[in-house]
């Protein structure tokens, strides 16, 4: 863990968003909470409690892969089908990081943005096994895409980048619903009440 790390002060249990930094499911080595900026309730962040700059290395773990599925388990039971993506930093302070310099997956309940979505965007999409992204990425910075996090039958969606992209699924996401472009940003639209309505919701579902 290292100092002023969001994401590490909130594995410490510090909240300085009250109840939109409040965990909603938990292991030894990783926890969810709901993102901020949400633009959909129901969107949550999957964060290992090490301090990683990317998942990368994380795609085989099998601890990894079943915690983020019983998340997205509990995700799907309440807001319905849900799909999954990273944005994948080699570097602290990388524009393809957003701004936040810790590992984290995002599942969100929207099923609108599909592999065709992602496939067409022209960024060099390849269908690959997730097992396979640390040897595919090696040191590259990387954007990863899962249709259907619960029935993707082993498969994703990874494009490796030659420049960094910002935010780059949430801007897909955002043109789905009809969100302006000046809205996208989390750091300027928080959207805490969608973030505190998710942990709500969330923490009600047992299991």
């Amino acid at each position: 863990m290292t100092k002023e790390c969001r994401f590490c002060e909130i594995a410490l249990g510090k909240k300085a968003l009250g109840q939109a930094d409040q965990i909603v499911a938990e292991t030894e080595n990783f926890f969810a909470i709901p993102s901020i900026g949400s633009l959909v309730e129901g969107w949550t962040l999957v964060v290992p409690k090490s301090h990683e700059i990317s998942l990368r290395d994380l795609y085989t773990s099998e601890d990894f892969q079943y915690f983020v599925r019983s998340t997205a388990q509990k995700i799907n039971s309440a807001y319905g089908s849900v799909i999954a993506f990273e944005h994948g930093p080699n570097a602290i302070g990388s524009k393809t990081g957003c701004g936040t310099d810790h590992a984290h997956l995002h599942i969100v309940p929207f099923s609108a943005l599909t592999k065709n979505d992602v496939i067409s965007a022209s960024l060099n999409f390849k269908k690959i096994n997730p097992n396979q992204i640390k040897d595919v990425v090696k040191n590259d910075e990387y954007l990863v895409f899962f249709e259907d996090i619960l029935n993707n039958s082993g498969e994703c969606f990874l494009s490796v980048l030659e420049v960094p992209h910002s935010q780059y699924f949430r801007h897909l996401i955002a043109r789905k619903i009809g969100i302006e472009s000046d809205q996208v940003d989390y750091r300027t639209s928080p959207r805490v009440e969608v973030s505190v309505a998710t942990s709500t919701r969330l923490l009600s579902i047992q299991g």
